[in-house]
């Protein structure tokens, strides 16, 4: 399978994992902290299994090591950020446009740290990538409403940065080790980051009260499932292709999501839907219409 296939297949998975991280949130009121730790559970067990049959032979003390570990802190730390607005934005298909402005920074970061070469066809598309997020900010919920750019907005943005700063490490860390340690060493360094969350917000009540519910505990799980399938299938499509055209390919999420969100709340009103006026399916729709267009021609120029 190529690369281009793989990042297809993450991008279907992990706009899957958006809407039922979403639905997990609200819906059972799963806590933030609580999810990660679940989820870092669940990468560090199969992170381990790896080790464990395959164990590291070129030592712990390499620059490609510290890389993919740096790399999963770091990835730890802007999924919580992320969780947190999520948790506390009303609709996921707006979110999802401005955490996708990341192929714009891991373009100029592959050009500076990989040597890989950005056209002036790029950094306009670049721009495209940029209006999109700043249209998805847009509150459509209140009548006359301005352009908001706000604390959320911002935050995502810098959660965005993040993502490519992460983006290119771990990419680094695949030039130079196996595909199957870069991600047992990158889930590894990133669940105590969860663990410590948790334990500095003193949400094990909350963990318990998961647990003990099933439909929140089968949500949850299927979220993590499908974050598990994005996340490998991502990973092998970096260690394949350019990290540049990679990641745009897989910054096509926007209109996945807004699909994934109109078909649910069409079928399915009562489970999980987002406000279907015509004015906010429009502005959703510029926002993944202009994304979208910006990563592909990104990532086949």
């Amino acid at each position: 399978m190529n690369w281009v296939a793989l990042a297809l297949i993450s991008t279907i998975a992990f706009s899957a994992y958006a809407i039922l991280q979403k639905y997990a949130f609200h819906k059972y009121a799963v806590n933030v902290y609580v999810f990660g730790v679940f989820a870092g559970a669940i990468h560090l067990t199969v992170g381990l299994t790896i080790l464990v049959i395959n164990p590291l032979s070129g030592g712990w003390g390499s620059l490609a090591v510290m890389a993919a570990l740096a790399a999963g802190g770091l990835s730890a730390v802007v999924n919580l950020i992320i969780f947190t607005v999520v948790r506390n934005e009303k609709e996921v298909s707006r979110i999802v446009p401005v955490v996708d402005t990341n192929p714009i920074f891991v373009a100029v970061l592959a050009v500076l740290f990989l040597g890989e070469n950005l056209t002036a066809l790029k950094w306009l598309t670049s721009g495209m990538v940029l209006t999109g997020a700043l249209i998805a900010s847009l509150n459509q919920s209140l009548p006359g409403s301005r352009l908001k750019v706000g604390r959320p907005f911002f935050t995502l943005l810098i959660a965005s940065f993040g993502i490519a700063v992460m983006t290119v490490t771990l990419k680094y860390a695949l030039g130079h080790m196996e595909t199957a340690h870069v991600y047992a060493l990158f889930t590894g360094a990133g669940a105590p980051v969860y663990f410590a969350a948790m334990f500095l917000s003193r949400s094990w009540a909350k963990a318990k009260q998961t647990i003990g519910s099933r439909r929140a505990l089968s949500i949850t799980g299927l979220a993590i499932g499908a974050q598990l399938i994005a996340f490998v299938t991502g990973v092998a499509s970096l260690s394949l292709g350019p990290v540049s055209l990679a990641s745009a390919i897989m910054g096509t999420r926007p209109v996945m999501v807004l699909v994934y969100m109109t078909v649910v709340g069409f079928l399915l009103p009562r489970v999980f839907s987002e406000p279907s006026t015509k004015r906010s399916l429009m502005a959703k729709g510029t926002a993944a219409v202009l994304v979208t267009v910006g990563v592909g021609t990104m990532a086949f120029t």
